[in-house]
């Protein structure tokens, strides 16, 4: 969605472009001077003479130019929507975007809300063209804001614990409190579905909602975990507003996904896992979960995966230390049955008909016992290092425990209704009020506004009724979700949630993995290979690179099959 949104917004940029080229170079072969054609006349600001005046002879030379005031300021229009079109292309290039995330969003908001009201103005028919993405976007977006000026009132959500990791790169662990009584249904699904992310703002940092993938523990309901790395200015922030006694206030809006990782994972015969520093978080419910179905009697022969390979690769020892301890162990050491024989009788083929590895890629300079880059060896997946809490002092929490979206998808039609009649009410009544106004209206650039204050009118209507009817929403889901008559958990076919799986052996190795080879090895040892990667857009490509050309040589001798699929946090 991301790269059809930029690829959308050039060929916007360049039709535009092409559109004021085209105008300037028939106002010159009509021998028009340009400045007159762009600028208006002083009589044009008067409504005393803005209708009646005719540039012909004095501001326009030839007669097939438009030349009344109507003309001259359509012009005018389309020329600053070509300097914010430039502006808004400059503010989104991947450097800005990286460095300068609140320029990039600042400038999306305000240009691009210009350049929608100067469309309008510029051509009437325009509005048919925009008022259905305004509507929609109302529809979808006014719910959430809804829903966070709620939360913000209530203050916000309880982060229940917050560390912050050593020699990690500056990365942070949150734990976001649940309530599963109330949202029993919405706690199931999240331990079930993998790659999942909610929105978090922190008011005392940045107005703007920035994305976390969220993961959860085998067994642990009662939060949502996150772990980010500080990049910018919002995450540097919210780390800093973390160390203080006074916890600060958050509003979460979630959760979301996109692809069903899982669904997909398990229609390949091996699944391989690629992922770059903190890209880990990524795949930490999805390593669970195809642990706990895969080593399952009932699930397991209802697919084909026979093996599942995690490839972590990291320079952070502090992070690696983190990770293997407080999260791998939790597979390492499922059904806590520690016997060493019995561990690798679980982990091997033969014997469970499931091979699961998890190896880790230590990248740092500083190699331990002075290793290099080209060691192949392995160590204990077990380290002994301990991770130390930030601070001893007493946290003050404040807020609620976090209640998902109202909006987001639910897993019973009744649940879905009360979502589906606000957002068609807000999207067709507004287009209806919106084609009304085009009809009876004429086509004067100073009534063409019209469309635009009435859609804001009704967007702000609409979320003053909203604020009532989320309160009946949420009255209406907790008496669903918590009769026992009407509940039902979300779970996959056959698999106890808290199920655990079997044990999964981690392996530390010293240096980077050559792709080349890594993808050659999967494609000569499998049918039909699944490869997922999150990390640095480099190490992406590097994947990207090694997968093509591995597949392309497979694809000489038989017919090629396999896929990729990639989480990008690099926008």
């Amino acid at each position: 969605a991301v790269r059809l949104h930029i690829w959308g917004g050039y060929l916007a940029v360049f039709g535009g472009l092409f559109h004021g080229v085209y105008w300037m170079v028939n106002w010159w072969m009509q021998g028009e001077r340009m400045l007159s054609m762009i600028f208006p006349p002083k009589e044009c600001f008067s409504p005393e003479t803005y209708y009646d005046f005719d540039g012909l002879g004095t501001v326009c030379r030839s007669e097939n130019t438009y030349c009344d005031c109507h003309g001259l300021f359509v012009n005018l229009i389309g020329i600053a929507i070509g300097v914010f079109f430039i502006i808004l292309t400059i503010t989104s290039l991947h450097w800005v975007r990286r460095n300068f995330y609140k320029v990039f969003y600042i400038a999306h908001i305000i240009f691009g809300t210009l350049i929608m009201f100067g469309l309008v103005m510029h051509w009437k028919r325009m509005i048919l063209y925009i008022c259905p993405s305004i509507f929609y976007y109302c529809a979808s977006t006014l719910p959430t804001l809804v829903q966070a000026a709620k939360s913000y009132v209530q203050g916000g959500t309880v982060i229940s614990h917050a560390e912050h990791i050593p020699d990690s790169g500056d990365c942070v662990e949150i734990c976001l409190l649940l309530d599963p009584a109330a949202f029993p249904d919405s706690v199931t699904a999240l331990q079930t579905t993998s790659t999942q992310y909610v929105r978090i703002c922190v008011p005392s940092v940045s107005p703007l909602f920035h994305p976390f993938t969220i993961y959860s523990k085998p067994g642990d309901r009662s939060c949502i975990r996150i772990i980010f790395r500080c990049y910018g200015s919002f995450t540097h922030g919210f780390s800093d507003k973390l160390r203080l006694p006074q916890r600060p206030k958050i509003l979460v809006d979630g959760y979301y996904s996109g692809a069903d990782r899982l669904t997909q994972a398990l229609s390949h015969d091996t699944v391989v896992m690629v992922a770059g520093g903190i890209g880990i978080v990524s795949y930490m419910s999805m390593i669970y979960l195809l642990n706990a179905v895969l080593t399952n009697p009932a699930e397991r022969a209802k697919f084909a995966t026979r093996k599942v390979i995690l490839h972590w690769i990291c320079r952070d020892e502090g992070l690696i230390q983190y990770i293997a301890q407080r999260h791998f162990s939790q597979i390492f050491l499922a059904n806590d049955d520690d016997d060493v024989e019995h561990l690798r009788t679980l982990s091997d083929p033969d014997a469970s008909g499931v091979r699961f590895h998890i190896i880790v890629h230590h990248t740092t300079k500083n190699l331990k016992n002075g290793g290099s880059t080209d060691s192949t060896s392995t160590v204990n997946s077990q380290s002994n290092s301990q991770v130390t809490s930030n601070s001893s002092q007493e946290i003050l929490r404040t807020g609620r425990a976090m209640v998902p979206a109202y909006f987001a998808p639910h897993t019973t039609v009744w649940q879905n209704i009360p979502s589906f009649l606000l957002h068609s009410f807000i999207s067709w009544y507004s287009l209806r009020v919106c084609w009304q106004l085009y009809i009876i209206d004429d086509d004067l650039i100073y009534d063409r506004t019209n469309h635009i204050w009435v859609s804001v009118g009704l967007a702000v209507v609409s979320s003053l009724l909203l604020i009532l009817v989320l309160e009946l929403i949420a009255w209406v889901q907790k008496k669903v979700t918590t009769d026992p008559s009407t509940f039902r958990m979300v779970t996959l076919p056959g698999t106890p949630p808290d199920y655990m799986g079997a044990a999964v052996p981690v392996d530390h190795q010293y240096g980077r993995p050559n792709m080349g080879a890594l993808m050659e090895e999967v494609m000569e040892t499998s049918e039909n290979p699944g490869v997922f990667m999150c990390g640095p857009e480099i190490l992406l490509q590097t994947v990207r690179d090694a997968w093509g050309e591995v597949h392309l040589l497979e694809m000489r001798a038989r017919e090629g099959r396999g896929a990729i699929y990639e989480e990008t946090f690099e926008l």
